[in-house]
């Protein structure tokens, strides 16, 4: 059976819930699209109850890429490279399915 991380499906439907995508928040400096870096602002902010303009979500973007001790790289799929094949063993073992069920996977022979 399909098991995953406990209640990823529910918390994929949930209307409270925003599921928010490293590929997402990055945009065009990490391999992800200003369009897809701004919609997810527009959402988070407007969740929170905030109202933005154009310009503030740009300037948002633009200071929001890298620039910490927790920065490693900032690319799309990059972790790949980084895990050992006993990481990937061990990370597919506990959360394989989770990344089926977010899209990033179709199945655990990723």
């Amino acid at each position: 059976p399909q098991d995953s991380f406990p209640c990823v499906k529910e918390w994929l439907q949930d209307p409270n819930i925003i599921v928010i995508r490293f590929e997402d928040l990055i945009g065009p400096r990490g391999g992800g699209s200003l369009e897809a870096q701004r919609r997810i602002y527009l959402t988070l902010a407007t969740h929170l109850g905030y109202t933005l303009t154009l310009e503030q979500i740009d300037e948002i973007a633009k200071n929001s890429f890298g620039g910490t001790w927790t920065f490693r790289n900032g690319q799309i799929e990059e972790w790949k490279t980084a895990y050992s094949e006993s990481n990937k063993a061990l990370f597919n073992q506990l959360f394989g399915w989770t990344l089926v069920d977010f899209g990033y996977a179709n199945d655990l022979n990723w």
